[in-house]
């Protein structure tokens, strides 16, 4: 079961800031091959895995107040590298993950007579 909340860590896992969990995320699983992966001549696919394999959260939260949109882009940003906490469906398990962020994006919007914001960005495994 994926929990309502995340959380991410500036400090190595010692101390965590709790964040919603994104309304909607898309995961990727990354192979890092090696420049001699390719098709040759003949068609054959070679394939040298350099570096195994990395991961990418690309993650919306989408009508956030103010105060949990900054919660979430300064724990995001808290460090260059953090470390995340977040569900990983090819283990179908929580797993921690050393991660930078790539640009962050906040949308305000104005819902019900109150401003909201959208926030996105990504997760990537170091």
């Amino acid at each position: 079961m994926v929990a309502n909340t995340w959380q991410i860590s500036s400090d190595g896992g010692t101390t965590w800031t709790t964040i919603p969990a994104p309304s909607s995320w898309t995961w990727s699983y990354y192979d890092l091959s090696s420049d001699d992966s390719g098709r040759s001549l003949d068609g054959y696919m070679h394939k040298d895995l350099a570096g195994g394999v990395k991961r990418k959260h690309e993650c919306v939260w989408q009508n956030r107040t103010a105060d949990v949109a900054r919660t979430i882009m300064t724990a995001a940003k808290s460090g260059i590298f953090v470390t995340f906490r977040a569900y990983d469906l090819f283990n179908g398990a929580y797993t921690d993950y050393t991660v930078y962020t790539g640009d962050i994006t906040a949308t305000a919007k104005n819902a019900y007579g109150q401003t909201v914001f959208e926030v996105s960005l990504n997760f990537i495994e170091q």
